[in-house]
């Protein structure tokens, strides 16, 4: 993954890290609030991918999933990380071609390819500690 500096110091900040641990939900049983989350983007973004993501300091996890068999990836691999640093809304129209993510390592079907969009999500004036409800079409990449 390419991480710009800013990127970086987001994923890494000891106050973020601890507003997430704080919630005690990574690796906690699946919950039907966020299972209907990713069921209405996946419907309404019209991909077949949805996540909500939990981005620790060494990994991504994933709360709920449609589409995407692992529970979890490396930071290496997560997309959603690149969300904690947008101001609003992620989109990044083909992940094969934009910088930060076409070097994204797999995805369902291979090496990542399509398209994806992300919101960052906080409680009150906390840090940024996951990506909720991100959707993406995802293809093999060409040969």
């Amino acid at each position: 993954m390419t991480v710009s500096a800013p990127a970086l110091d987001t994923l890494v900040d000891p106050t973020r890290l601890a507003a997430l641990a704080a919630y005690d939900i990574l690796d906690t049983a699946p919950e039907k609030d966020f299972d209907d989350i990713v069921l209405l983007a996946r419907n309404n973004c019209e991909n077949p991918v949805a996540l909500v993501s939990l981005v620790a300091g060494d990994r991504q996890w994933f709360k709920a999933r449609l589409g995407f068999p692992e529970c979890g990836t490396d930071l290496n691999a997560s997309v959603c990380a690149h969300a904690l640093v947008e101001p609003d809304l992620l989109v990044i129209p083909d992940l094969s071609r934009d910088p930060r993510t076409r070097a994204t390592p797999r995805s369902p079907v291979g090496p990542a390819s399509g398209s994806t969009q992300a919101r960052p999500f906080a409680r009150r004036a906390a840090r940024r500690w996951g990506a909720s409800a991100s959707s993406t079409s995802l293809r093999a990449r060409p040969g």
